[in-house]
């Protein structure tokens, strides 16, 4: 038996057995629903909010088809499922379950879908029709290994750690009749151990492991069935390896055209974008140096490309023509081109377009706008929420979203972008749905600097006016907004369950580039590397204002009252982690931190990120000339200075992690690293950790390192008496510290 038809009758048995078993609707018939009352936050119900990774409609409107992926905790990993909704009844059918799906798409001129997805033999990609049955459309042997693991390609970030990939990516032209996508293709040398010499491999951190090579294919299948090789790339091209090349049909479906990204010795990046024409098989340069290859692509009633100018306050709307004219449509409070909004869709008459774009203002959220010739902007939005993962038909007169918020669980709704209604159809999220939502607040806050930053305050379960609290504050980067308990935001720092234990947690933005002209200048200078920026001020206008906006927030909250000013603490993750260690060495308010899986700004840095250092401060370490920016700002250089007790928890070493904890050690702060493996080379734990029992080891951690030292409580389990020993000791040593630094 070939392998296609032993993943035909894989597929057929395990979608009947799953289709048997599980029909299930919304509401009072969801057995979970049944099963429990209600209940305060636990971990285990953060770790198991399911999330949406892909969403598409029907083109008649009545059915929605989704990928779910949620932790198994007996398991001990996320398992992927893919489920049918009739929109009208709410009726839920799981269709199947894999290691991973992922990449939902209707198929032009059909009522069937094609999906991505890992049923055993790799990820291929499969068809599934309207009566449910599920066959592959694509299977490309041998795999290959996606993923920072031994005999892998090694790239970073891996999705969810280590992925056996036949087909990449892919997408279908608006005809239906082709179908662009990518591969891996593995070479037959594999490299050998020989000197290295080049100044941009990166050395720091870890032994240099070889890797088996392999390229990135961009191929073409036609409608007679050929298959076409139009490019390859390397790896180092992340754009083709994690998006496909940024790739798009045109409409008439005679040309596709994609995203190459080169990088040189010194790590710079450069862009080309390319068009590869259906009638004459021809690939051609349209672009050699894009300034923005990911630029928002949307298009507007008026046929032209649409943008934002100017910032905060000042925000217009625009819609740049094609006779170079523009067409305005006045202020606005939102953006547009933001990674995590729904994308865009124009009517085929070209005289309506939705567009998912990002709120602004004092509630952080994302939404919908409708543009048309007459009436201008609408809004298609619902306060203290947000519509994500959004798809609509190609008439663009329906449509499917997930609404979700800091309280409100993820529901699946249907959208009539006409009317501009949203009616709810089912809870995604059936167990966290009976959890009594805690109270919330969005906050804006001023800083000494004059810039405003956005987030949302979350009280005890329990809170009682006039009573001072202890107060975490959790911060990432531009994630603060309403969404539910999104693992991007808050990670392994349970913001519902410190709240259930009595503390004020503020979730927080910093400042954000797209409300100020300086600050923007200041991240495309540290981004790009493209100078013109000093870098003390890049300092001030990327983490610096961040940590006034912090210490704004807390002492507004302290003079009205709810917070302990003696109880504050701060955790982030990823930039986030950044942000805490440059908080705790640079403000005193904070009095123990954790930091989330990061370590830019310290030195060593520098000899794997020279571009980007160099920008922010001016040099190497060992130049005298930047060492002055170095000791403005990098924790390891004002260790001594720290505020106060500080967790790292990690997925895999490096040397900048190393180097702030040594250096904390040196200075007398209490501080230790806690590194979060998998269980085998092949499950290795990614930045964002999802490996159940880690998030859930992590999560304790957290609550218990800021009970320790913010309330001097303990959790008297017998399994964590030799931490609880250990951390008493850095206590002794810390009171001994901090009163000489008080002297």
């Amino acid at each position: 038996m070939n392998i296609r038809m032993m993943m035909r009758t894989t597929i057929a048995t395990m979608a009947m057995a799953v289709m048997t078993s599980l029909a299930f609707a919304s509401g009072k018939s969801n057995p979970v629903a049944q099963e429990k009352a209600i209940h305060p936050w636990t971990t285990a119900d953060i770790v198991t909010v399911p999330t949406i990774e892909s969403l598409t409609l029907s083109e008649n409107g009545e059915w929605a088809l989704y990928v779910m992926r949620q932790a198994d905790l007996g398991l001990n990993r996320r398992i992927s499922s893919l489920h049918r909704v009739n929109l009208s009844t709410g009726k839920d059918q799981q269709i199947f379950k894999g290691e991973w799906i992922e990449n939902l798409q209707a198929i032009p001129g059909t009522t069937a879908w094609s999906v991505l997805a890992d049923l055993g033999h790799g990820v291929q990609l499969y068809r599934v029709d309207h009566d449910l049955q599920v066959t592959p459309i694509l299977v490309r042997t041998p795999t290959v290994t996606i993923g920072a693991v031994e005999g892998a390609i090694d790239v970073w970030p891996a999705k969810e750690g280590p992925r056996h990939l036949g087909v990449l990516s892919y997408l279908w032209s608006p005809d239906g009749r082709m179908l662009w996508y990518t591969r891996g293709r593995l070479l037959t040398q594999k490299k050998v151990a020989s000197p290295i010499v080049d100044e941009a491999v990166e050395l720091v951190g870890a032994t240099p492991q070889w890797t088996v090579p392999a390229v990135i294919e961009f191929r073409v299948r036609l409608p007679d069935g050929e298959d076409i090789l139009v490019d390859q790339r390397p790896t180092t091209d992340r754009n083709a390896l994690f998006s496909g090349g940024n790739v798009s049909w045109s409409r008439d479906s005679a040309t596709v055209q994609f995203t190459a990204e080169n990088h040189d010795a010194d790590g710079h990046r450069s862009f080309a974008i390319f068009a590869w024409k259906v009638a004459t098989r021809q690939l051609k340069l349209i672009d050699a140096a894009p300034v923005n290859p990911y630029k928002s692509e949307a298009t507007g009633p008026f046929g032209g490309r649409l943008q934002n100018d100017g910032f905060g306050h000042d925000r217009q709307l625009q819609e740049l023509l094609p006779d170079g004219s523009k067409h305005t449509y006045g202020a606005v409070d939102f953006r547009i081109g933001d990674s995590r909004a729904s994308g865009s869709w124009l009517s085929p008459d070209g005289a309506r377009a939705v567009v998912g774009i990002r709120q602004s203002g004092e509630d952080p959220r994302y939404g919908l706008v409708v543009l048309d010739r007459i009436s201008g902007v609408r809004s298609i939005e619902k306060a203290g929420s947000s519509l994500t993962h959004c798809a609509f038909n190609t008439a663009v007169d329906a449509g499917v979203c997930v609404q979700e918020g800091m309280v409100l669980p993820p529901t699946l709704v249907r959208i009539d972008p006409v009317a501009g209604n949203v009616t709810p159809v089912v809870g995604l999220a059936p167990r966290q749905a009976m959890i009594k939502p805690l109270k919330v607040e969005p906050r804006t806050w001023i800083n000494r600097d004059g810039y405003s930053a956005t987030g949302f305050v979350v009280y005890p379960r329990n809170y009682v006016g006039g009573r001072r609290y202890p107060a975490l504050v959790v911060t990432h980067g531009p994630e603060a907004d309403e969404r539910f308990a999104t693992p991007g935001f808050q990670w392994d720092y349970p913001v519902q369950v410190f709240a259930e234990r009595g503390y004020i947690v503020v979730c927080m933005n910093p400042p954000s580039p797209s409300d100020y002209k300086e600050i923007n200048g200041a991240y495309d200078a540290w981004s790009n590397a493209s100078g013109g920026v000093h870098p003390a001020r890049i300092q001030d206008l990327i983490w610096l204002t961040g940590v006034h906006s912090f210490e704004a927030a807390i002492t507004e909250l302290v003079a009205q009252g709810l917070v302990d000013p003696d109880r504050v603490g701060i955790a982030g993750f990823s930039f986030g982690s950044q942000m805490v260690n440059v908080t705790m060495t640079q403000s005193s308010m904070f009095k123990a931190a954790s930091s989330g899986d990061g370590g830019y700004l310290e030195p060593s840095g520098y000899f794997s990120m020279r571009q980007t250092y160099k920008a922010a401060f001016g040099g190497s370490p060992y130049d005298p000339v930047a060492q002055e920016n170095y000791r403005r700002l990098s924790p390891t250089f004002r260790a001594t200075l720290a505020s106060g007790p500080i967790l790292q928890q990690i997925a895999r070493t490096h040397s900048t992690k190393t180097e702030l904890y040594d250096a904390l050690r040196s200075a007398g702060i209490p501080t230790q690293i806690t590194l979060y493996s998998g269980e085998g080379p092949t499950s290795d734990e990614t930045h964002q950790f999802h490996i159940p029992s880690n998030r859930l080891a992590a999560m304790e951690e957290n609550l218990d390192w800021f009970d320790f030292w913010l309330r001097g409580t303990e959790d008297s389990a017998p399994a964590k008496a030799a931490q609880y020993k250990r951390w008493r000791k850095m206590r002794k040593g810390w009171d001994v510290t901090h009163k000489e630094k008080e002297r």
